[in-house]
């Protein structure tokens, strides 16, 4: 379904690179590396692409849609797309010593590579990447992405102080962005979101706009279905992933974890909350559902099954009262 979501702020984007000469960002390649991306750790399993005779082409081809998703400028994909990784890999006993030893090896190549080469590529590209420690990009870049995180900190401060005006009964969601005019006398948007309930915090976002019920009921919410995805992790580390519909389940696994965790502490909007969770939570229930009856099937095989391991292990293929003579050698 991510390839058919309208990125919300890409005229934002447009609009300020061509008024202020900012950087030019492409938010929906961000959308398009994921869905590519998610949809090949759908395909294959994570030792596939460490393979020689299937990695050889899988692997260098994911390396290339990341660089295409890097255009958009947003290091929210890079942390969602690294937390999803970890995560599904866990599902999928990835972790042994050899398949560690050459996925560590390939990463520190990636990264000299990367920081060597960091400060030549295109500056939406450096944007997305200045987040990771001590790496050299352009001031351009950098001055980008730390307007934004000043600008965040200063709407999480505000958010702040007005959860004790809102606490017991939410503020309720704010003004439609298009009759909000508070940038015409504020151009860093922070009145604008503010007006709006934005905060880029689920928890500040959610006590400010539905009071401590709704935020109750929220984390609740998300707690449930983060109780439920380590219960299904737990079932893939059984039975493993032998199939899609397997690989699906540790991939909305690691992408509910993910998604949880960048709510909460890092890009929120309490406003959306339902709309980011409430596919994903469907998902994840109908996931379970179905594992648990792999589970049962793991632990107790259908009766024809049996029937099979126990022919093979007699040599007994006949219908009936199949009995083996035993006739003594002569001579």
């Amino acid at each position: 379904l991510r390839f058919f979501e309208v990125p919300n702020d890409a005229f934002n984007f447009q609009s300020q690179a061509m008024r202020f000469g900012g950087i030019r960002r492409f938010q929906s390649l961000a959308i398009f590396a994921q869905g590519i991306i998610l949809w090949m750790l759908i395909r294959y399993r994570f030792k596939d692409f460490f393979n020689l005779r299937t990695g050889i082409y899988i692997l260098p081809l994911v390396l290339c849609v990341f660089g295409i998703g890097l255009l958009s400028g947003h290091r929210y994909m890079v942390v969602v797309l690294g937390m999803t990784v970890i995560v599904a890999a866990y599902a999928q006993r990835f972790y042994d010593f050899r398949t560690t030893a050459v996925f560590a090896t390939l990463a520190s190549i990636g990264l000299v590579i990367g920081y060597g080469a960091a400060d030549k590529l295109p500056l939406a590209a450096q944007r997305a990447l200045s987040f990771l420690p001590g790496i050299k990009v352009q001031s351009r870049a950098r001055l980008d992405a730390m307007a934004t995180w000043h600008t965040r900190k200063l709407l999480r401060e505000q958010g702040m102080k007005l959860i004790p005006n809102y606490f017991w009964v939410g503020r309720g969601f704010g003004l439609s962005a298009t009759t909000d005019y508070s940038n015409r006398w504020d151009p860093t948007s922070v009145t604008a979101h503010i007006n709006q309930g934005t905060f880029y915090n689920g928890f500040i976002g959610l006590m400010v706009n539905t009071g401590f019920p709704g935020t109750f009921f929220m984390i609740i919410f998300i707690g449930y279905g983060t109780w439920i995805t380590l219960k299904m992790i737990r079932i893939l580390r059984i039975i493993g992933v032998d199939d899609s519909f397997l690989r699906l389940c540790s991939i909305s696994s690691g992408l509910w974890i993910a998604n949880a965790v960048g709510f909460i502490f890092l890009h929120g909007d309490s406003e959306f909350a339902m709309k980011s969770f409430a596919l994903q939570a469907g998902l994840q229930l109908t996931a379970h559902y179905h594992l648990k009856n792999r589970l049962d099937q793991y632990y107790n095989p259908p009766k024809e099954e049996m029937d099979e391991d126990e022919e093979q292990r007699t040599g007994s293929s006949g219908d009936g009262d199949d009995r083996r003579v035993l006739i003594p050698a002569i001579g």
